[in-house]
């Protein structure tokens, strides 16, 4: 018979929500932890009658429990968010209920604290941050199987980096084993990112400051990849104590595409990352970049329009970063000086042969004239590309007039209602790869990294059937 899940923890509950605010302390509560990071953490709350009555107008609540085991340890365990995602309540009979509410929790943290603690002398603490498979990050082995049976490992030099908050962290992998059933055991690898301080207090806060660091390293690493990476919690422990920390995040269900299907050669992985994160850091304000990022990285569930718009949304932040950074945004700085000028332009209107006696139109061009103080995006965008010396020249135009449409052309009809036909749909493909080796470059422009060291030059462009078919995709999207 197959066994069933145990819970890793049971324990009695206090469970609180703003809702009503209302605090339910002592509410029986199964804690399964995740055993891969393809799992998530969940709660199963067993309340009695009354409890079960008061959690029913929660949806989203907090937990705190805390455990003493016979040894002396506590096992304190926390959520200041957990999602209910089902509640159901059985009768069984007379004055004979079952309730089972289960939850996931967006934050959990489980720590240990020792019954014999040394926080006061500096001792070494050690632990990981836990990630999903990477392609880039979890290429750091090679195996060779025997016909004894016998398996060798040979292991690369780990990519170490320094993160922004000071905490040095290696990326490895890791091997570990689940027991399905008595009879089996199951071996996986882990990818990881393993760090080792001096340190007197072990602080969640101390590590969640270094996780927001580890996360815009990881956006990096998700670019380059082309396949999405997140940190799904971490783990640490010293003499004192040991904190696992559990985070809700979706992992990609798709196979990790080949090492060599970066934009960068794998060759140059170890040259990249230190390089592009310090560029990184060193752009002031980063949040634009850091939400590029976001943008860019592929999800095959997005149709080809969404794809695009989204695509198109990180140039627009870059430039829209780049504008108020340089001063591109306002033509006027003087707001009187656009008073003005309205006030002339209104008159002006009101008097032209075309609209003197087309009241009800004025309005509408009136609507239109506050456009008319913020400099072109035409105008933004090139001066972004000659800063960066971001050369797009061999790529499908970006902005411009013409009988075929631009990029942003397309951009255009797409958030205003355009449907492209089933005949078109080949071409927009091709303008949607134009887009996205446009703002690859403009990303790679942004951190300092030579194109010419990617997959994305001329050269290589210049091979993919997609950019040899680019004057026939102008012309039939054009039509």
């Amino acid at each position: 018979m197959k066994n069933l899940q145990r819970e890793d923890y049971r324990v009695l509950a206090t469970v609180s929500f703003d809702q009503a605010r209302e605090n339910i302390p002592d509410i029986i509560c199964k804690v399964f932890l995740p055993k891969r990071t393809t799992e998530s953490a969940r709660f199963v709350f067993l309340p009695n009658d009354e409890q079960e009555k008061r959690l029913r107008p929660a949806y989203l609540v907090s937990v705190h429990a805390q455990l003493r085991q016979p040894n002396g340890h506590v096992n304190i365990i926390t959520s200041s968010e957990a999602l209910i995602t089902s509640h159901k309540s059985t009768v069984w009979g007379p004055g004979l209920h079952e309730h089972v509410i289960q939850a996931e929790p967006w934050d959990l943290k489980v720590e240990t604290v020792r019954h014999e603690q040394k926080d006061s002398e500096a001792q070494r603490l050690d632990g990981c941050f836990w990630l999903s498979r990477n392609q880039l990050l979890s290429n750091v082995s090679v195996r060779s199987f025997s016909y004894t049976g016998h398996v060798g490992i040979s292991k690369f030099d780990p990519t170490v980096l320094t993160l922004a908050s000071g905490l040095p962290i290696s990326f490895t992998v890791r091997s570990r084993y689940i027991h399905p059933n008595e009879h089996d055991t199951l071996m996986f690898d882990e990818t990881v990112a393993d760090f080792n301080v001096e340190t007197q207090i072990l602080t969640p806060r101390r590590i969640g400051d270094s996780l927001s660091h580890l996360e815009d390293v990881l956006r990096l690493v998700s670019f380059i990849g082309e396949y999405p990476c997140v940190c799904l919690g971490w783990s640490a422990s010293n003499s004192s104590c040991i904190v696992d920390f559990y985070r809700s995040r979706t992992v990609s269900s798709d196979r990790p595409p080949s090492v060599h299907d970066a934009i960068v050669d794998y060759a140059d992985f170890a040259d990249f990352l230190p390089a592009a994160y310090k560029a990184f850091v060193e752009t002031i304000p980063n949040a634009a970049l850091r939400r590029a990022l976001d943008y860019v990285v592929p999800d095959t569930a997005d149709s080809i329009e969404s794809s695009y718009i989204k695509l198109y949304a990180a140039v627009e932040t870059l430039v829209l970063f780049f504008r108020r950074r340089e001063g591109l945004e306002f033509i006027f700085g003087d707001e009187s000086e656009w008073k003005t000028l309205n006030s002339d332009l209104r008159k002006w209107l009101k008097s032209h042969p075309t609209l003197k006696d087309k009241k009800e139109k004025r309005p509408f061009i009136y609507e239109k004239l506050t456009e008319l103080t913020r400099y072109s995006f035409s105008a933004a965008f090139q001066k972004f590309c000659d800063h960066y010396k971001v050369d797009l020249s061999d790529l499908w135009p970006m902005v411009g007039g013409g009988a075929e449409d631009s990029l942003s052309t397309i951009r255009n009809k797409l958030v205003h209602g355009e449907v492209y036909q089933q005949k078109h749909y080949h071409a927009l493909m091709g303008a949607r790869e134009h887009l996205r080796w446009s703002i690859y470059r403009m990303i790679f422009g942004v951190l300092r990294w030579p194109i010419t060291r990617t997959k994305i030059d001329a050269a290589h462009i210049a091979q993919s059937p997609i950019h040899n078919s680019v004057d026939e995709d102008r012309r039939q999207i054009s039509s």
